[in-house]
């Protein structure tokens, strides 16, 4: 099917670092990287190959979004209005799954697996004391 023909798959896309670059904004929306945007950004990739795999056409438009929003009540605000409302079929953040959200939208499949953690310092005493919790946690475990 030729792109004029897909159907639409509406993406309100974010200039979030390392999810999405605004060098992607200059090119056109193609699976990859491009010599003009060697690195267009992790959602920016996905969603592309979301796209792909739904055999839809993406439409992309770029957000200057500093609040996201809220929902209240049942009441949206920002990029959860532009979803529920139909301006947009995704906007490309990362959301995380809350009860409050499942209500309302549909989530993907998780995109990533990390664990977060805080930086602080490093020292030999910190260090030390680590070890020492480490070991107990593993003997109890």
């Amino acid at each position: 099917m030729s792109n004029d023909t897909k159907e639409e798959f509406r993406i309100g896309m974010v200039n979030l670092k390392p999810f999405a670059y605004a060098c992607a904004n200059q090119t056109s929306f193609s699976i990859g990287r491009t010599l003009k945007c060697p690195l267009p950004g992790s959602t920016y990739e996905l969603l592309q190959i979301y796209a792909e795999a739904m055999d839809v056409k993406p439409v992309i438009t770029w957000l200057e979004v500093e609040n996201f929003g809220a929902i209240q009540k049942g009441n949206m605000t920002g990029a959860y209005a532009m979803i529920d409302n139909g301006i947009f079929d995704t906007i490309s953040v990362t959301w995380q799954k809350t009860e409050e959200r499942e209500l309302f939208f549909d989530f993907s499949y998780p995109m990533y697996q990390v664990s977060l953690f805080h930086l602080v310092k490093w020292s030999s005493t910190y260090s030390a004391s680590y070890q020492q919790d480490e070991a107990a946690v593993q003997h109890c475990g």
